[in-house]
């Protein structure tokens, strides 16, 4: 679990139970991308604040930096290199990372780091985004896509990976954040206070969590004591594990965690 506090990274259990923490260099992910690379786990993480805001870095398990990209190596690229939202690496190893609190642009490197290219930028139009502000690689069409939570949009849109525009694939979400793809499905962590399921159409088929209570949607400092299990107030992230059960993170000045065990259908 990221935070914004010295700590760095938290360290968890699958049951919740406290391991330990990593990496406080990397206090400020904003966003996390868990792969296997050569047999282990590394982690990217889209770094907004903290010692080193604006950085993208590849981690290992026990928190060792192994690749860098920041202002410094990234150069001159199309927008400026502020505002870092999100990362997702591609099946070979290129880099994607979204600039949704800054020009809209999203930059394409190599697994070295090297600049490749940048698409995007601020918009309502096809090709553009307005908070380009999660991105996930989608490998449910053929041929991998990168799927982009254009949050202000309220929608979710495809760029192949070259940065070509594909299409809108779902709408009427309400502030999307982040996703999670597992199978056929999308989890959609929404701010206004939802977690939505998405078919491969991108049609809703389960929400999740939704707050009756709009005074607690995508509020910050929202007190533990007025949280509800299972009741969201500002999904900001989550994700599925191998077993199909879903973590969600509020956006919230204590912090939560929840986890949604599969059911069985």
């Amino acid at each position: 679990v990221s935070t914004d506090a010295p700590h760095g990274i938290l360290v968890y259990q699958a049951d919740g139970s406290f391991v330990g923490a990593i990496a406080p260099e990397c206090q400020g992910f904003h966003a996390m991308a868990v792969r296997e690379e050569e047999g282990k786990t590394v982690i990217y993480g889209a770094q907004l604040a903290g010692p080193h805001p604006f950085r993208v870095c590849k981690i290992d398990t026990d928190g060792k930096v192994l690749l860098e990209i920041s202002q410094k190596t990234a150069g001159d690229v199309q927008g400026g290199w502020k505002g870092l939202t999100a990362v997702a690496v591609a099946p070979d190893g290129s880099i994607f990372c979204s600039m949704g609190y800054g020009a809209q642009f999203i930059h394409k490197f190599d697994a070295a780091g090297k600049h490749l290219k940048s698409f995007g930028g601020r918009g309502k139009d096809d090709g553009k985004t307005n908070c380009s502000h999660g991105m996930a690689i989608d490998t449910r069409f053929g041929d991998p896509r990168l799927l982009v939570c254009d949050r202000e949009n309220r929608r979710l849109v495809h760029f192949d990976l070259e940065g070509n525009w594909i299409g809108v694939h779902a709408t009427h979400l309400r502030r999307p954040c982040s996703v999670s793809i597992l199978g056929d499905h999308c989890a959609v962590a929404e701010l206004e206070a939802r977690v939505t399921i998405l078919d491969r159409d991108g049609a809703p088929v389960a929400f999740l969590g939704d707050n009756p209570d709009k005074g607690q949607w995508a509020k910050f400092p929202v007190a533990p004591a007025d949280m509800k299990p299972g009741i969201f107030t500002a999904p900001h992230g989550l994700s599925f594990d191998k077993d199909g059960n879903l973590y969600v993170q509020d956006w919230n000045q204590t912090g939560r965690v929840t986890k949604l065990r599969k059911s069985s259908l």
